[in-house]
């Protein structure tokens, strides 16, 4: 009864009339609802993760697993470092009993943690210009709408460099077979950064925290 109400009330001439000339217009592209993505959050199946345990059976301290897990919250805090006092904050933070690494282990992965950050290709990433978990948004192909978070970024006066994370996946030994997934997920990080830097150079990168490796990715 209600509903014939006010559907009587709302399409009579008299009513019509009165009601702004929107009300009866078509939707426009740009009014549409947008499709939302978000790339650090894909819909798709991620490759396999590693698991706790090795092969080998060796406890978590020894992991891979454990290992990637200390790599990426290194990578996180020690950029706000100063550089000169990197080493000795990485080696306090790698020699914390929690941790449950051998004093070998240790030495390993601060020569490992201290080449990634000292990377000559990226060691801006690392630098006092660089920014940590950025959030992203924008609309691609005029009706996706995209948000995400970027671990990583730079923007400088010729180039803008996007870092992604992935910690406890297997790498490949190849940048051309790096999951699809993955390579979704930087364009379209690579295709909003464009649309606000269009001058820029775009570089995009995924750092894989269990070996660890940084590898450049092609749009």
């Amino acid at each position: 009864m209600l509903g014939d109400f006010l559907s009587q009330a709302l399409y009579s001439d008299k009513t019509q009339d009165k009601m702004p000339p929107w009300v009866s217009n078509v939707l426009t592209e740009e009014e549409k609802i947008l499709k939302s993505v978000q790339p650090s959050r894909p819909v798709e199946e991620e490759p396999a993760v590693f698991s706790p345990l090795n092969a080998a059976g060796e406890d978590r301290y020894k992991s891979r697993f454990h290992r990637g897990n200390i790599i990426h919250k290194a990578l996180q805090f020690l950029p706000d470092v100063e550089a000169s006092k990197r080493a000795d904050s990485l080696r306090s933070y790698l020699s914390q009993k929690h941790l449950g690494l051998s004093e070998q282990v240790q030495a390993e992965m601060q020569s490992e943690i201290m080449f990634l950050i000292n990377d000559p290709v990226f060691k801006d990433v690392f630098g006092p210009n660089s920014r940590a978990e950025i959030p992203i948004t924008g609309i691609l192909e005029g009706t996706k709408k995209v948000s995400g978070q970027i671990d990583r970024l730079v923007i400088e006066k010729d180039r803008v460099i996007i870092v992604d994370f992935k910690t406890n996946r297997p790498p490949p030994d190849d940048e051309r077979d790096v999951a699809k997934i993955y390579r979704d997920q930087m364009r379209s990080y690579h295709d909003i950064l464009k649309e606000i830097y269009p001058d820029k150079e775009i570089i995009c990168g995924l750092l894989w925290t269990n070996i660890p490796r940084l590898m450049l990715i092609n749009i």
